[in-house]
């Protein structure tokens, strides 16, 4: 986004300063305006208050320490200037939807700007790589034997018996947005089941630069919770002309196998329903019961 000079002097002052205290007094004093002229000229062209501001880009730069450093979560709350690890955690779940110890544990195999940790194995999948909160329990192949549409499926499968509710694997992949900005765009595949006890299903997240989730499905609505034959899935979202990365995969929690064939991922015309689900979809249309009878 273009800023005004002023603005923009601001940010750089903010990011230069990012590890230390910032006041508005500090940054008006630098820009050379009045505290109140500079603050609503900072709001009106960034859509945040200068300290929500500062906050969010602490907690951009919280979620790489959490990536990328062994630091604490106590540790990294401090170095982002919060009173408390329990508000951390509420700001952080807030931004990312999700807490700073599931996000560590999800990213662990991914690298910033794209590039990814493969947990010293070379990806038997090229293009594709296996990640997830309990990747370990899980490893992917190349099927010639189980097949649709083309001569080949790619199979995700668990490797142990003993799983934790919250715990899957994904076989996936990521790539820049930009040629997708602003349009409807559809991941398909044919799947295939054996399930135990687990689930499965397609996903796909479109994330910022700065790892702000803008749109996200997993099926939860409609995962495959029992064994089944081939059969057609997709997840359709619209990407924010702000999305920098688009990810897409096959999840699957718990114990069993699940086998993809026949992958795409193109645009589509806006009369293809978007499947992912937002908070609006729990609550009522207006509000209700206001004089409490």
């Amino acid at each position: 986004m273009n800023y005004s000079n002023y603005v923009s002097k601001a940010i750089t002052s903010i990011q230069q300063h990012i590890d230390e205290e910032i006041s508005l007094d500090k940054i008006s004093d630098y820009i050379g305006y009045s505290n109140y002229h500079f603050h609503r000229l900072f709001k009106k062209e960034t859509g945040y208050s200068l300290y929500d501001y500062i906050k969010q880009q602490r907690l951009v730069k919280a979620s790489l320490l959490l990536k990328h450093s062994e630091l604490s979560i106590l540790d990294i709350s401090i170095l982002s200037f919060f009173n408390s690890q329990e508000a951390f955690t509420r700001a952080f779940k807030n931004k990312f939807q999700i807490p700073p110890k599931k996000f560590r544990m999800l990213h662990k195999n991914i690298m910033n700007k794209g590039d990814y940790l493969m947990t010293n194995q070379k990806s038997t999948i090229p293009g594709w790589f296996k990640s997830g909160l309990a990747s370990n329990k899980y490893d992917m192949a190349i099927d010639t034997n189980i097949t649709h549409i083309s001569n080949q499926s790619a199979k995700l499968f668990s490797i142990c018996d003993d799983f934790n509710d919250e715990e899957f694997g994904t076989i996936m992949q990521q790539f820049k947005a930009e040629k997708f900005k602003g349009k409807r765009v559809k991941f398909s595949a044919f799947l295939k089941t054996e399930l135990s006890n687990g689930s499965s299903g397609l996903w796909v997240r479109i994330d910022s630069k700065y790892y702000d989730m803008l749109a996200f499905d997993n099926m939860k609505d409609r995962l495959i919770t029992e064994s089944t034959d081939w059969n057609f899935y997709s997840c359709v979202l619209d990407v924010p002309l702000q999305a920098d990365v688009i990810n897409i995969g096959i999840l699957l929690l718990g114990q069993g196998t699940v086998w993809i064939n026949s992958c795409q991922f193109q645009e589509v015309p806006n009369t293809e329903k978007v499947t992912e689900i937002s908070p609006s979809h729990f609550v009522p249309d207006s509000p209700e019961h206001l004089d409490f009878s």
